[in-house]
């Protein structure tokens, strides 16, 4: 964006002022200059306000502002055809924002690079100040910010938002300690990919699994609340679109579960993402609605929906220029931010099975149903398993397994991670491409049993013959773990 078009902007909106006899007008430097901040999305400049002057003149006037810099660049740029211009006016941070012709991407991965992570905290994206470059971020242990509301219409970057936080997440947590829920309404292209991560658990996309889902993972929640079941692994409860189930006949039961999830489920080690395109009281319901008291609100349709997603009004959620511009809003705070933009989703899961690739991967527990000739008297129902993306493997045959000890053999003597085995398994080693989880996993594991059945020496010794190498068995960290490991196992999924 050129420094004239930057000034031209900033004497228009200074004219506008000034005609409605507003006192107030934009910062200059010691030069004369307009003082801006430059972003991905917008050209922020720093208003001067008089103390006798409400800041709501000022926002009063975002249409003009809007109507007369709209105006100037018709006349004198190329624009593009689906454009819009917006200008917004922040109250807190007392600044009017103008979205670039020419809005610049912010890689997700680029970020990572950069972002120094915490365990169970999700990188939401950047807030771009004049003190400088911060990282905004969601804690899911933090009590005041337990639950997500991520609103915005299409083409405000709300799905793009939800991919960087479940990614950041699986990047720096292992599936040990961290699982995901997916309801995915919308049936996302974009979002169907990470179906794929170790981390999820259960994933549903038609109405009554979702209502399934729901009613298992409030069961499970039940179990935690009374002891019965481990509270070790956080789980995350993800409802991407949450219109298609609140405003269809399930809206009665959807909204009682998620009511008393979001109520309790703090207590038990749990979290609650949702998202909407339009967060309308019909969409979220008074009580839910009360529970989410993080939001992450892109471009919304009017002014209405401004003050119900973000919770405060005047937040000028509604000038947005979308595209991953959004608000951070959290009890009384609120500041702009830039999601960054999450390309090929494949590759996030492919880094994350990388990442994990020692894990073992989620397996869902099946119910089995026995044969029996009558049943003499009535029976309580059992609880079904909602869809999930995992499916136990069958074990090998006895010859495979022998085929497979063999290949294996002498890389398991000396001491190999199992990810590596499984590669020499299956003739394709040191290619970290190589899938392993699943069947491949299974096989090794058999092997393994096979070589240990044997009587073969599980450690190599050293040439003194004294200190032995670690197995396969005591290597208990995960390749290029960020974070210690907990000890527990994923026991607590037997209820669902």
């Amino acid at each position: 964006m050129e420094t004239r078009q930057i000034s031209i902007e900033a004497n228009i909106i200074t004219k506008v002022l000034q005609a409605r006899g507003v006192k107030a007008g934009l910062e200059l430097d010691e030069a004369r200059r307009v003082v801006h901040l430059m972003t991905p999305s917008s050209v922020i400049y720093r208003l001067r306000i008089d103390a006798q002057t409400p800041v709501d003149k000022v926002m009063a006037l975002q249409p003009d502002f809007c109507s007369h810099v709209s105006r100037w660049r018709v006349d004198h740029i190329d624009l593009p055809d689906d454009f819009y211009t917006t200008v917004r006016v922040d109250r807190d941070s007392q600044t009017i924002e103008i979205n670039r012709v020419d809005p610049q991407i912010v890689p997700f991965m680029d970020c990572m690079k950069d972002w120094k992570a915490r365990p169970m905290t999700a990188f939401c994206g950047l807030a771009y100040t004049f003190g400088g470059l911060k990282s905004v971020t969601w804690r899911l242990d933090d009590d005041n910010q337990p639950h997500v509301l991520i609103a915005g219409t299409t083409g405000s970057g709300k799905t793009n938002a939800l991919m960087g936080i479940i990614a950041s997440l699986a990047f720096n947590n292992s599936p040990e300690v961290l699982q995901f829920y997916i309801v995915d309404m919308k049936r996302s292209k974009d979002l169907r990919p990470l179906d794929l991560l170790p981390h999820v658990a259960a994933v549903a996309r038609e109405p009554g699994d979702a209502v399934e889902m729901l009613e298992a993972f409030h069961a499970n929640m039940e179990e935690r609340e009374r002891g019965h079941a481990s509270k070790a692994v956080r789980r995350v409860l993800i409802l991407d679109e949450l219109a298609s189930l609140t405003e269809s006949k399930h809206r009665a039961v959807v909204l009682d579960l998620l009511s008393d999830i979001a109520r309790k489920c703090r207590e038990s080690n749990e979290n609650l993402i949702v998202c909407t395109q339009s967060p309308k009281q019909t969409v979220l319901g008074d009580q839910l609605k009360g529970l989410l008291a993080l939001r992450l609100v892109g471009a919304v349709t009017s002014k209405v929906e401004a003050n119900t997603a973000v919770n405060i009004p005047g937040s000028g959620a509604e000038m947005l220029p979308g595209k991953g511009a959004m608000i951070y809003r959290n009890t009384g705070s609120m500041k702009r931010f830039q999601a960054p933009l999450v390309e090929g989703p494949m590759a996030i899961v492919r880094r994350a099975k990388m990442i994990w690739e020692d894990v073992p991967p989620i397996v869902a527990r099946v119910p089995v149903v026995a044969q029996v000739p009558e049943i003499a008297h009535a029976q309580a129902p059992v609880p079904t398993v909602p869809a999930t993306t995992f499916v136990a493997p069958v074990p090998p045959a006895q010859g495979q397994v022998d085929k497979d000890a063999a290949k294996i053999r002498q890389a398991w003597q000396d001491g190999a991670k199992l990810a590596d085995l499984i590669r020499i398994m299956v003739d394709k080693p040191g290619d970290k491409t190589v899938n392993t989880g699943g069947a491949g996993r299974t096989r090794t594991l058999a092997a393994i049993e096979a070589l240990k059945a044997e009587k073969i020496a599980t450690i190599a010794t050293t040439t003194t013959a004294t200190t032995p190498k670690a197995s396969i068995f005591d290597q208990k960290q995960p390749k290029r773990g960020i974070f210690p490991r907990s000890s527990s196992s994923s026991s607590d999924l037997k209820a669902m």
